[in-house]
This record gives C-alpha cells, structure tokens and sequence, in this order.
C-alpha cells in the first residue's frame, strides 16, 4: 500500500532465527507496519503493535541476540555482529514506536492500550483483545469478546483473567466479582439465565464458602431461597432453606 514502507529485510541486512533445522529456510521482513517471518512456503504476519523486541545479553553460546514477543509466539533472531543487532534493534524500535499513538521518547514503553485478535491460544481463541499490555501478556484492565458471544470485562495478571471482572456467557448466565487463574475466585454474583441468582464465595470456578441462593421465579407460585455454607458447588454443611409463596 502507499502507507507501507520496507525498512529492512534478511536478505539483504541477515538476521537468523535461533534454534532453526540447518536444513530449513527463514526470511524476515520489517515493514513499517508489520513483521513478516518467511519460512519456505509458510508465512507468519505480526503487528507491530503486539511487537515487543529487546536485546539479549550475550552468552557462550548466543551472541549478538534479540528477544522478539509476541501475544501468541516468541522467539529469538540474532546477527553476526553487534552493529547490525544494533541497527535490526534500531528499526524495531523505531518501527513499532511509530505504530503506536502519542509515544514520547525513543524506545516503545512495555506497557501498551492496544487490539489483538487470538488465532490459536487455548483460551483465548477467536476473542478480539482490546486493552492493557505488558509484555506481550494481557496485564490491567481490558475487554476480551470472543466469536460465540461470550464477553469479559475487567482486569488481566500476567496474561490471566484475574482480579475483578464481569463475564457474560450466552448459554449460562453473567457473573461479576473476583477471579484468579482465570476462574471465579472470591465473592462474586451469578445471575443464570433460567433466573436463578447465587450471591457469595466462589472458588475454582463454583460456589464454596457462605453463599446464597435463590431458585425459581419469585413472581411465580413457588421459589426457595438458601442461605448458608457450600463446598465445591454444592449446598454443604449449615444453611436455611426458605420456601417463598407468592
């Protein structure tokens, strides 16, 4: 496009793919909107703005290196001597730097607001990312809506669902309140979309510790209420169970 410029590429500035079969063939390219990585008949696009490149210190085996991290993907490139890392690291920075709004100071920050499509993580998959980074891992507050309808917003730890936050799922209900590890975690509500509502403790995911419950529509002839104690999901232990007539 008009917009989109080489900067530099393996061909002619080479920068190798660490760790790469002997036999196989990569080839990188550094627009000025996004990296390419060529191997044989396969191509991989990154987005500069999910990019974070960094230099590693040199050791016995590895010189001349530099981290490259990407949301689903992270790998190492290195050069034969440290002018031309010095100049590949030059290019990153200020390619990725000049992809992101309102950055002040030569070197990208770590921490970005930036929109991420997921192509292949266990979890993520297929959710459109829009928030908080930190490394490449979604770290602060964000919102993750994924294809099937499903929809999170809150906070992310170190590229987790965790502290408090709101999902909405389709097929079962919305719940808000804490998390950790990616599950409900803490004191939380369920609202379920049969008009069920639980109000308290989770943990792993299901109602555990004191809790309540209320089952049935209220405007109907018949619904119960349970205050009391619950273990992984279940009522357990003391509680009162309350028949409510309308």
């Amino acid at each position: 496009s008009p917009e989109r410029r080489l900067i530099r590429e393996s061909r002619s500035r080479p920068i190798f793919l660490f760790n790469s079969s002997r036999f196989s063939s990569h080839w990188f390219i550094l627009l000025t909107d996004i990296f390419i990585h060529v191997s044989g008949a396969s191509h991989t696009v990154y987005q500069l703005q999910t990019l974070w490149v960094e230099p590693l210190a040199d050791t016995e085996g590895l010189q001349n290196a530099l981290s490259i991290t990407s949301p689903e993907e992270n790998f190492v490139l290195f050069t034969s001597s440290p002018t031309e890392r010095s100049e590949w690291l030059q290019d990153f920075q200020m390619a990725i730097r000049n992809s992101l709004p309102r950055i002040v100071g030569p070197t990208p920050p770590r921490d970005r607001t930036c929109t991420y499509l997921f192509l292949k993580h266990p979890i993520f998959k297929d959710g459109k990312y829009t928030g908080r980074w930190s490394n490449g891992k979604l770290h602060g507050f964000g919102k993750l809506e994924w294809a099937d309808g499903r929809l999170y917003t809150g906070q992310f730890y170190k590229g987790v669902i965790q502290g408090h936050g709101r999902m909405e799922i389709p097929t079962q209900g919305i719940y808000e309140g804490g998390w950790r590890d990616g599950v409900q975690n803490g004191f939380g509500i369920f609202r379920y979309i049969n008009g069920d509502v639980y109000e308290g403790m989770f943990k792993d995911g299901l109602p555990h510790g004191h809790g309540s419950k209320k089952e049935g529509h209220f405007m109907a002839s018949v619904a119960t209420m349970y205050i009391g104690e619950w273990a992984a999901g279940v009522k357990s232990g003391y509680g009162v169970m309350d028949d409510i007539m309308t």
